[in-house]
């Protein structure tokens, strides 16, 4: 088998590259970022993607991606993040995962609830499979612990764990996280 995790932001997939897909792969999870420069954002580009796909091949699975532990830019839903949702250092400083890109904070019930309702409308606005939920060993660095204190770092697992199952009874038993 074949899996293939990929994004392509600078323009639509060509009939070629969506006939390769669909006929090379039955798993698919389409990137962050994927679409957005064409689509205007990532969850549009990937639920075109999408419909495309399945066209094609009705059999391929196709996951959705949204990372569970750094706010990627690209997706229309971040329009609604709240800052208060962000993660911070022992001395009160927001956590970044680069010099531009914000952790959230998952031990936080609020982001918890809409990072699952993200993922749970993707599945309804394309014909979205699941979801591809990416960093979440990056919650366990030690690096990180020390950067938050050793109980946040734990309450932050214990969020994770949380937003995976809730966001599974969301999506549904049908759908792959």
């Amino acid at each position: 088998p074949l899996n293939i995790h990929f994004g392509k932001r600078n323009g639509n997939l060509t009939d070629a590259e969506i006939d390769f897909l669909a006929t090379h792969s039955r798993l698919i999870a389409l990137e962050k970022g994927h679409g957005a420069d064409v689509h205007g954002s990532t969850e549009a580009g990937v639920a075109d993607t999408a419909r495309r796909l399945k066209q094609r091949n009705p059999k391929v699975k196709v996951l959705f991606y949204l990372n569970a532990f750094i706010n990627w830019p690209g997706y229309e839903s971040f329009r609604t993040y709240r800052p208060e949702w962000t993660l911070r250092d022992t001395k009160g400083k927001e956590v970044m995962k680069t010099g531009t890109v914000l952790r959230p904070d998952p031990s936080n019930a609020d982001f918890r609830e809409w990072w699952s309702d993200v993922v749970a409308a993707e599945m309804k606005r394309g014909p979205i499979d699941g979801v591809f939920v990416d960093a979440l060993p990056q919650a366990l660095t030690p690096a990180l612990a020390k950067t938050i204190g050793a109980e946040k770092a734990k309450a932050v697992v214990a969020g994770l764990r949380e937003m995976i199952a809730l966001t599974k009874r969301k999506i549904g038993a049908d759908k792959v996280l």
